[in-house]
């Protein structure tokens, strides 16, 4: 559509056909870090999994900063448990939210206080398995509509 989408993704790290972590990616960039890990040791934990928050921060912080600067929609993907440990991500996402651009975010379902805080700026998808395809075109669909192509 020739708008330009910054922000982040963190996808999950399989190995064997199990989840053993996840990195979080710079949409823009491509730079990428593990930042969670089920044999990361530390003592910022998210169920099994240890998170390092100086590793997702090095990466998540730069890369919204750049979107915040350089693209018309940022993607948040995710605004989960893990993410939310970094307090400076917080602000980030607020400062986001309370911005001009289009932002495009995931959370899980479960309440979380940053989530609850961005629910009332915000337009909710609810995406159920096999459902994904439908709410991206929704979504799309909507974004088309605004006035910013």
């Amino acid at each position: 559509m020739g708008v330009k989408v910054g922000g982040i993704k963190t996808p999950e790290i399989r190995e064997g056909g199990r989840r053993i972590g996840f990195k979080v990616v710079d949409i823009l960039s491509g730079r990428e870090r593990v930042f969670s890990s089920l044999s990361l040791r530390s003592h910022h934990k998210v169920g099994r999994y240890g998170v390092d928050i100086n590793s997702f921060e090095e990466i998540a912080l730069p890369a919204l900063e750049r979107s915040l600067k350089e693209s018309k929609v940022i993607l948040i993907d995710e605004i989960g448990k893990m993410e939310a440990l970094s307090e400076n991500f917080n602000r980030l996402i607020k400062k986001i939210w309370n911005s001009d651009l289009i932002c495009v975010g995931t959370a899980p379902s479960y309440r979380l206080p940053l989530v609850e805080e961005l629910l009332p700026k915000s337009r909710v998808f609810w995406v159920r398995r096999g459902e994904s395809f439908r709410v991206a075109q929704s979504i799309l669909d909507e974004i088309a509509s605004l006035s910013i192509l």
